[in-house]
């Protein structure tokens, strides 16, 4: 192999440098404008119109993605947020965000767990950990995140 990219994994790698360069942006907004942690322009739109109108979510992570749509729904449809976790949730709590363990799931009620992740491959092994606590599949929803420019 020479280390060239193929058709797809060229595509795949330039989604992913678009995503990056776009997400350095708006951080460097954010910067430039002095917002605090809680006033950040979110990047990126929750999918709470793929979901049913009346389900309560768990967001599952709270990278740049998770926080766009926490932060998100707290405005928009605050009473559809059921919770918020993440494997990192001691070192974010500290940050100053209510974040969760994981394994919070197995005790509160809700309908789905949103994976708020920026790429497929974290998407799916979350998707193996949340089965591997007996989570039903049908309760797991991952899409690719739709940004404000979309």
């Amino acid at each position: 192999m020479n280390g060239t990219l193929c058709g797809g994994q060229k595509q795949e790698f330039k989604q992913r440098l678009d995503k990056y360069f776009v997400s350095r942006i708006y951080e460097g907004l954010n910067k430039m404008m002095d917002l605090s942690l809680k006033n950040v322009l979110p990047l990126h739109i929750p999918p709470v119109a793929e979901l049913p109108q009346n389900e309560k979510v768990v967001i599952y992570g709270a990278g740049v993605v998770g926080r766009d749509y926490h932060r998100m729904m707290e405005l928009m449809c605050p009473d559809r947020i059921a919770g918020w976790v993440d494997r990192q949730w001691e070192s974010l709590q500290k940050e100053g965000l209510a974040v969760e363990p994981v394994r919070k799931l197995t005790e509160w009620d809700y309908d789905r767990i949103v994976i708020a992740v920026l790429f497929e491959d974290s998407a799916t092994q979350i998707r193996g950990d949340l089965a591997s606590m007996g989570i039903e599949k049908d309760k797991i929803f991952w899409q690719p995140p739709r940004t404000v420019m979309d």
